[in-house]
This record gives C-alpha cells, structure tokens and sequence, in this order.
C-alpha cells in the first residue's frame, strides 16, 4: 500500500477523526449541499487510489523487466554490504548477551565463594579457641596432677613418719 502522500494521511484516518470530520463539513457546507461534497470526495479518493494501483503495477512490470536484471544485481550489490553489517550487529549484540551472562554467572561464582571463605574463616576461629580452651585444660591437669604427685608424696612422707614414730615411743619429743 502507498504509505505517504493523500492516501497515506487517508490510512490512518481513525473512525473518531472521520466523525468528527462529517459534523465539521455538516456545519461549513450545511445539510444541502454535504451529500453531494461527499459524492466528489469518494469519487476523487476512488481516482487516487486507481492511479496509485495503476502506477504500483507499472513500477513492478519495469522492476520485472529482464532489461532492469542488471540494475537489480546493483541494487542488491549495495544492499549487501548493509545487511552483512546489521547481521554483524547482531551477532555482537548476542555475544554481548552471552557475556552478560556469563558475567553474572561469575559474579554469582564469586559471591558463593566469598560465603564458603567467611564461613572456612569461622570454623577456623572455633578450631582454634577450642584448641586454646584444650591447652588450658591440659595445663590445668596437668598442674592438677602435679599438685596430686605432691600430696601424695607428702602423704606417704608423713605416713613413713607416723610409723617410725609408731615404732620408736620413747623417741618423741
């Protein structure tokens, strides 16, 4: 269809607009004379569009022609170069989705990682105020035991005492 000129405005003419158009026309041309305004307005809208068919053919009948073949090729010759650069365009534009993509995917990648090391880290921290906690508790026994050696020498040491003293009554003093 032809998109510019008369008929293009014509095209895209809403049914609001076309009412609106008739009570203007009613209002300028009075009621007498409007049906015979519209008469000549369909016939001129019905002439625009057979001469816009007839020349629609006419230009399709030359474009046709075996003699236009060559302009043809040149048309399409020229036409190539911008079509290889909107299907580079669009394959730059599908590996750049593919980046976006993948980028994400890293950055997700990377958060995960983070989580799992800050986690790690705090394990760590646990492991190693338990491993403290323990030490001191060895220590601790440790020092237990020493204390528990001491008393039980002293023990045996007073016990060896009390039987030597059991033994010889007349040596206490």
């Amino acid at each position: 269809m032809v998109s510019g000129g008369l008929l293009g405005i014509l095209e895209r003419v809403t049914t609001g607009e076309v009412l609106i158009l008739l009570v203007f026309a009613l209002v300028i041309l009075g009621p007498e004379r409007l049906p015979d305004a519209a008469r000549s307005m369909g016939r001129w809208v019905a002439k625009a569009r057979s001469m816009s068919s007839g020349l629609t053919g006419e230009i399709r009948e030359v474009l046709d022609d075996p003699d236009m073949q060559p302009l043809r090729e040149v048309g399409e010759f020229v036409a190539s170069p911008r079509r290889k650069l909107m299907e580079y365009a669009a394959e730059a534009e599908n590996e750049a989705a593919e980046a976006r993509r993948l980028a994400a995917q890293a950055a997700a990648a990377a958060e995960a990682a983070e989580a799992a090391a800050a986690s790690a880290r705090a394990d760590a921290q646990e492991a190693t105020d338990a491993a403290e906690s323990a030490e001191e508790a060895a220590h601790e026994a440790v020092e237990a035991l020493e204390t528990a050696e001491s008393l039980e020498t002293e023990a045996v040491e007073t016990e060896a005492a009390a039987e030597l003293l059991a033994e010889e009554p007349d040596a206490r003093p």
